[in-house]
C-alpha cells in the first residue's frame, strides 16, 4: 500500500509572481485583453515612479497576506494539495491590494473593482481575504461584511470562510461562530471585538456601520447604486478601509455596475489624473471588443483572456464544451460571453432566422395564405386545440392563437392566429407605421377590425365563441394584464381558460419548445403573413438560470401573435397525455438558431 503523501502549505514569494505575472502580461507571453494590459504596466509604472507620488511598494505586507492564505484549506471538490496557492493572477491582485503603501504607512488602496468569469476562483480567494481581515489585519473592532443583492448570494462567500475556519485548527481556536441551525451567521474573534457577518441589500437594507471590509459579490446584479454607496459611507470612519467589489459582465448598460466600471476603464487608460484614482484599484479581465466578431469567441487564447485560472480550477475541456453549446443554441451564446468572455452583451437575442420561419409552411411559400388559412382550420379539426390570449392596450393589436398540438414527435405544432385592431385607428397606424401594410393585411382579412376607436372585447368574446363551435378548445391560456375581465365572460360561456402571467417562470419551457421546433420545419403556420412579421421582430431574454421568454426590440415592432401561440402551447405543455406523445423536442434536439 503506497505511503500517504502528506502535503504542506506552498511557499511562494508574492512580490516575486506580481511582477513576474504583470511583465508577462504586459508583454504579451500572458494571453490578456486590453484592460488587463493596462493594468500591468500601471502596476509596472508604479514600481518605477511611484515614489514620486508618495507611494511605496511593502514586499513585507503583500507577503504577510499570501502566507496566510496559502494555510486555508480547500472546502469544496477533490485537490491534489488540499492547501490554497493562489493562482499568478490572484496573487497579482493581492500584491496590489495589499502591498502598496502610501506615505503615511497606511494602505494605498480602499476601493478596488475587479471583473473576473466565472468558476475562476473568486469566491475562494474573497472568502480567505475577508478572514484575514478579520484576524491578521490588525485592525481593533474589525468589522468583515461579504455584501449582495440577497441573502443565498451574500453566504456564498461567508460560507467558505465558515468551512475554512473549521478546517483550520489555528483559526478553529481563534474564531467563534453563532447563529444558523446548519451555517453560522456570524464568525466573531472575542479577544479583539471584530465580527465577520453576510450582509443582503433586500427590501433596501444594507447599510453596515463603521465597516473595515466589505466584500461586494455580483456587482452586475444590483437594481442601483444603493448598497454600493452605503458600503463606501460605513468605510469612511476607518483609516485604511478597503471595498471589494468582484464580479462578472453585465448585461445593463445603464446599471451601476456599468458605471463602476466605465470609471475604472478611464482609470486604466489613463482618463482620469493619477491623483484622483490613486486609491482605487483595476482588475478588468476580459475579451476585446474585436473578439467578438466572427468566430473569434471560439479561440482558447480568447477565453484565456478572460480565464487567468483556466486550466487550474477548471479543466479547459469544461470551456469547449460550453463552446460547443453556444455554437448550436444560440438563445445561449449571450450568457456564455457574458459569464465566460466577460463581454457586455444585451441579455436580447434574435430568435428566428427569416428563412427558417418561411420554410415551415409546408405548403411552399408561393401557396395562397388566405386558401391556407382554410387548410389551417381544416387540420385543426384533427388536433387537440389549445388557445393562447394577447390582449395589449384598447387602441392597439390584440391576438388570440389557435394551437394544434403535435400527436407525434414528427408532427408539427400547427398555429392558426386570429387579429384585431380597432376600426378608427387603422389610418392613425397605417400613417404612423408607413412600413408595416395593416391596410394590406385587413383587406385579405389577416387582420380583423372592431367597431370604435378602441378595442371592443365583446366581438372578441363573440368571435372566440364562433371558433369554438369548428374546433374542440380544450382550454386558452390568457395574460392577466389585460384580458381577466374577458377571460371571466368566456369561463360563463363553458370555456376553460387558465392565467398565464408572462414570467420566466411560465414561459421558458414553451418559448424553448417554439424554437427548438423551427429548424426541423416541426411549425405549421400557413405563411400567415402577419404572424410572419411578428416572428421577424421576436427576440428574447434569458436570465441567469438558463429562463428564455419573448420580448421585441421596440414599440412599434409586434409579437402579440407570436406569444399567443407560445402561450397555447404552454396550455397543451401542461397535459401529460398530450406531452406523452411528443416528449418536449427541445430536450431532445435543443435549440439551434437565431
Amino acid at each position: 500500500m503506497p505511503a500517504k503523501i502528506k502535503h504542506s502549505p506552498s511557499k511562494i514569494n508574492a512580490t516575486e509572481i506580481a511582477v513576474n505575472y504583470a511583465k508577462s502580461v504586459a508583454n504579451g507571453i500572458i494571453a490578456a485583453g486590453k484592460l488587463q494590459q493596462l493594468g500591468a504596466n500601471r502596476f509596472l509604472s508604479d514600481l518605477a515612479h511611484g515614489q514620486e507620488r508618495g507611494l511605496k511598494f511593502d514586499q513585507q505586507a503583500a507577503q504577510r497576506v499570501i502566507n496566510f492564505l496559502c494555510r486555508l484549506q480547500h472546502v469544496d471538490g477533490v485537490w491534489d494539495n488540499p492547501y490554497f496557492t493562489p493562482a499568478p493572477w490572484q496573487t497579482f491582485v493581492i500584491a496590489n491590494l495589499f502591498g502598496w503603501k502610501k506615505a503615511n504607512g497606511y494602505r494605498r488602496f480602499r476601493d478596488a473593482y475587479i471583473e473576473v468569469a466565472r468558476k475562476n476562483g473568486k469566491t475562494f480567494c474573497l472568502a480567505g481575504l475577508g478572514l484575514y481581515m478579520l484576524v491578521s489585519d490588525d485592525e481593533p473592532g474589525a468589522r468583515v461584511v461579504s455584501a449582495a443583492t440577497k441573502i443565498e448570494q451574500a453566504k456564498e462567500i461567508f460560507n467558505v470562510a465558515a468551512k475554512m475556519v473549521k478546517k483550520d485548527p489555528w483559526l478553529n481556536a481563534k474564531v467563534q461562530s453563532s447563529g444558523g441551525k446548519i451555517m453560522p451567521n456570524t464568525l466573531y474573534v472575542t479577544e479583539t471585538g471584530s465580527n465577520f457577518k453576510p450582509l443582503p441589500y433586500e427590501s433596501g437594507s444594507g447599510d453596515g456601520k463603521n465597516l473595515s471590509c466589505a466584500l461586494l459579490d455580483e456587482l452586475h446584479e444590483h437594481p442601483d447604486d444603493g448598497q454600493f454607496n452605503l458600503l463606501k459611507q460605513a468605510l469612511l470612519a476607518r483609516k485604511q478601509g478597503m471595498l471589494i467589489a468582484i464580479t462578472t459582465a453585465g448585461r445593463d448598460n445603464n446599471s451601476i455596475c456599468r458605471n463602476v466600471r466605465e470609471r475604472h476603464e478611464k482609470i486604466l487608460s489613463g482618463g482620469i489624473p493619477l491623483n484622483e484614482c490613486d486609491d482605487t484599484f483595476s482588475f478588468i479581465c476580459c475579451a476585446d471588443t474585436e473578439d467578438d466578431k466572427g468566430e473569434e469567441w471560439q479561440k482558447e487564447s480568447v477565453w484565456q483572456k478572460a480565464n487567468p485560472s483556466m486550466g487550474v480550477t477548471f479543466p479547459v475541456e469544461h470551456l469547449q464544451n460550453e463552446v460547443n453549446t453556444a455554437k448550436y443554441q444560440p438563445s445561449y451564446l449571450n450568457e456564455f460571453k457574458r459569464k465566460h468572455l466577460c463581454l457586455w452583451v444585451s441579455a436580447t437575442t434574435r430568435a428566428i432566422d427569416g428563412a427558417k420561419w418561411a420554410a415551415c409552411n409546408a405548403a411552399g411559400a408561393s401557396a395562397n395564405p388566405v386558401i391556407l388559412r382554410q387548410v389551417g382550420i381544416s387540420e385543426l379539426q384533427v388536433c387537440a386545440v389549445h388557445g393562447g390570449l394577447d390582449l395589449a392596450r384598447k387602441d392597439d393589436l390584440a391576438a388570440f392563437a389557435l394551437v394544434g398540438a403535435p400527436r407525434s414527435s414528427n408532427d408539427p405544432w400547427r398555429i392558426w392566429p386570429v387579429f384585431w385592431m380597432p376600426e378608427g385607428c387603422v389610418a392613425e397606424k397605417a400613417m404612423k407605421d408607413r412600413n408595416t401594410p395593416y391596410e394590406d393585411w385587413i383587406r385579405a382579412g389577416f387582420i380583423e377590425t372592431t367597431p370604435g376607436e378602441v378595442i371592443d372585447y365583446a366581438f372578441i368574446r363573440q368571435r372566440i365563441n364562433g371558433l369554438r363551435n369548428d374546433l374542440k378548445i380544450r382550454e386558452i391560456a390568457y395574460d392577466p394584464f389585460y384580458a381577466n375581465q374577458l377571460s371571466i365572460e368566456l369561463q360563463h360561456d363553458g370555456i376553460v381558460v387558465k392565467p398565464c402571467p408572462q414570467n420566466m417562470r411560465n414561459l421558458t419551457e414553451p418559448t424553448k419548445e417554439f424554437l427548438a421546433r423551427i429548424p426541423a420545419k416541426k411549425i405549421e403556420h400557413y405563411g400567415n403573413p402577419v404572424l410572419s412579421w411578428m416572428a421577424s421582430n421576436l427576440e428574447t431574454i434569458s436570465d441567469t438560470k438558463g429562463g428564455i421568454m419573448p420580448c421585441k426590440g421596440k414599440a412599434n415592432l409586434k409579437i402579440d401573435g407570436i406569444v399567443a401561440a407560445i402561450m397555447g402551447m404552454w396550455s397543451a405543455m401542461q397535459n401529460p397525455d398530450l406531452k406523452s406523445g411528443w416528449n418536449d423536442y427541445y430536450e431532445k434536439n435543443g435549440i439551434s438558431f437565431i
